[in-house]
């Protein structure tokens, strides 16, 4: 292990010599007490690369993006909120060393410089030495990239918080035990769009995605969920650079097809929309990820209203107080730095000619996302710290880990006990309580006992009338005459208490029928030798009487275990229990206080953000999936 990340370190290291310059201001790089990473894909590799020799990309000859710059302001801007802040990590400040992640690939210096110290990188047997200042990573953007990169941060617990990796692999915490996000992973994305398709009634449809870990991803949540539906995929592609994407659409014109997803990333979804535009393909439904649904392009491209409608599926647009002002700040400030004078390989961004208009009117997707990152570190750096009164321990030693597992009196990997009333799945941070599951009026067992019950009833009720018409006959007195109707009348009680027992059981119909069946069939015990069962009717009755009697006790005597055990710290080891958990409390956790925005973060700009509105410019939005004015007081929900 040393020696393989010792090779890749000094491959990375040796094209690019970042001790040798002098330091520069740069946008890149902010000193601070604890240090974040940030990997930001401001240039975009359209085209795979071959170099004879490794080597570090030049991302700044690639195509530059300024949604992601965009992004990239936008951490900056909240660290310095959070530096300017009295109450969140008051007498601490956080810098950032921040790259240009432009490929998955060949970006790795930066990534190594992250993870490295004065030139070495220690793996995880001796974590107390020679560990990297950086207490987090933001970032990166996309699902592949952070496959590519995870496993660097995950040896050492380093917690990764994407702003935009959706795919469903990175909730499996045994492989990715500290990276985090703050967006919903494709599931919902894919469970939204397939409910505008059966709300329209479209059966007949096109999905196209790209063929990275994010589209695969979602094409394969997309294929299982509309296998019970009348849902039809009649045509998939995977969309990469090297597609004929008039080709494409020549083929879903031939089937008829007129509703079209597309999940793709932006650059993918654009040249798919301007092929169809410049072949005159018309009225088509476009059914847009939250990749591309509020693209800015798009919607002023001449011809673009001939398509059809597009319909997105995106997150609320959450307006950031104070970032617009910091931009303009910015803008008017920054340095006129020849790009040969840059500090780092990889941070040249060609971005000086850009205007704050340029920035401010860019796609907003994944902007609260980003925001919301940087705050989830700074939430949990703040519990880690003890931060009170305006001021933070300085005798706590920060180690990376302490922000997924805030607990900092307790070692992460100690396992205790889950309570009496709980449980915890293999592998599990966490205790869950235990659950009483009744079994359902679907399950096959349970239909035959009700249609067994059901045909009992029907007897009782034919004997009954049979009874009934026959009252004066001598058969009729000789059985009881008006007593038997009491047993006949017991039996159907005992008959309809079977369907109490299934779904949610009551406990107060249950004992009532019970009792009302013991007192007709003692009234019923006198009657004639020869036709009466009352006596043994009665009996059972009893026995099931006092049964109900202990259930009752031993689950009053539960619910008072419960709640005592509830008002009780555990203090128990590992031995107590087969199933141990961590005693851990999640960064998303220790971040949902921050996230709830319930009072303003003091000093040069409030944080407190009230409300949002979507932004319906660049796609159409079904009115029952859509909302205005979406309240953003709520904690945020990190998905994994």
């Amino acid at each position: 292990m040393k020696h393989s990340l010792a090779a890749v370190f000094v491959v990375g290291f040796s094209l690019c010599d970042f001790t040798n310059s002098t330091p520069r201001p740069s946008e890149f790089h902010l000193e601070g007490d604890y240090l974040l990473g940030g990997l930001f894909d401001i240039h975009y590799v359209t085209s795979p690369l071959n170099p004879k020799r490794p080597e570090a990309i030049d991302c700044s000859s690639q195509i530059f993006l300024l949604p992601n710059y965009r992004r990239f302001q936008l951490m900056r801007f909240t660290v310095e909120e959070i530096n300017n802040s009295t109450t969140l990590l008051p007498n601490v400040t956080l810098g950032y060393e921040i790259f240009d992640h432009c490929s998955d690939t060949l970006s790795l210096p930066g990534i190594l410089e992250l993870i490295s110290v004065n030139g070495f990188i220690q793996p995880w047997p001796e974590p107390s030495k020679n560990r990297s200042k950086v207490m987090a990573l933001v970032g990166p953007f996309t699902s592949t990239q952070s496959v590519t990169i995870a496993p660097f941060f995950m040896m050492d617990h380093i917690p990764m918080i994407s702003y935009g990796s959706s795919a469903s692999i990175f909730s499996d915490k045994l492989k990715y035990p500290s990276f985090l996000r703050t967006v919903h992973p494709n599931k919902d994305t894919i469970d939204a769009i397939v409910m505008i398709l059966q709300h329209f009634n479209w059966r007949w449809v096109a999905f196209l995605n790209s063929d990275k870990d994010y589209g695969i991803d979602a094409l394969e949540i997309f294929t299982q969920r509309i296998k019970n539906t009348d849902i039809c995929m009649a045509f998939t592609r995977n969309l990469d650079n090297s597609n004929d994407y008039k080709e494409i659409l020549k083929q879903i014109e031939a089937q008829k097809i007129n509703v079209i997803v597309v999940f793709a990333p932006k650059l993918y979804a654009e040249a798919v929309i301007k092929t169809a535009v410049h072949l005159n393909v018309t009225n088509k439904v476009w059914v847009a990820d939250d990749g591309w649904a509020l693209n800015k392009v798009l919607p002023n491209m001449e011809g673009i209203k001939n398509i059809g409608t597009v319909i997105g599926v995106a997150q609320p647009l959450i307006t950031i107080p104070g970032f617009e002002e910091f931009i303009k700040i910015t803008k008017s400030q920054a340095p006129k730095v020849d790009p040969e004078q840059q500090t780092l390989c990889n941070q040249v961004c060609n971005c000086r000619n850009l205007t704050t208009e340029d920035i401010l009117a860019t796609d907003p997707s994944f902007s609260f996302p980003v925001y919301s990152a940087v705050h989830a570190v700074a939430r949990a750096l703040h519990n880690v710290l003890e931060c009170e009164a305006g001021r933070c321990s300085d005798q706590i030693s920060v180690q990376p880990y302490m922000e997924t597992y805030v607990n900092v009196t307790e070692d992460p990997y100690q396992c205790v006990g889950c309570k009496k009333t709980e449980w915890s799945e293999a592998g599990s941070t966490s205790c869950k309580l235990r659950l009483v599951e009744y079994l359902p009026f679907t399950d096959i067992g349970v239909i035959l006992v009700m249609v067994a019950a059901l045909i009992l009833l029907g007897l009782i009720l034919a004997i009954s009338v049979l009874f009934a018409i026959n009252f004066n006959t001598p058969v009729v007195r000789s059985a009881g005459g008006p007593m038997c109707f009491l047993i006949l009348g017991c039996l159907t009680l005992c008959s309809l208490s079977v369907f109490f027992y299934f779904a949610t059981c009551s406990f107060i119909i249950l004992p009532l029928l019970c009792c009302l069946c013991f007192i007709f069939s003692y009234m019923g015990k006198d009657l004639p030798k020869n036709y009466n069962e009352a006596k043994a009717i009665t009996f059972c009755l009893l026995l099931l009487i006092i049964t109900w009697i202990v259930f009752i006790t031993g689950y009053l005597l539960y619910q008072g275990l419960e709640d005592a055990s509830a008002s009780a710290h555990t203090t128990g080891g590992p031995e107590e229990t087969s199933n141990p958990v961590p005693i851990t409390r999640s960064l998303e956790e220790a971040s949902d206080s921050a996230l709830s925005m319930e009072g303003p973060v003091e000093k040069t700009a409030p944080v407190h953000v009230s409300e949002g509105q979507v932004d319906a410019s660049a796609s159409v939005h079904v009115p029952e999936l859509s909302e205005e004015g979406v309240q953003v007081d709520p904690p945020v929900t990190y998905w994994n």
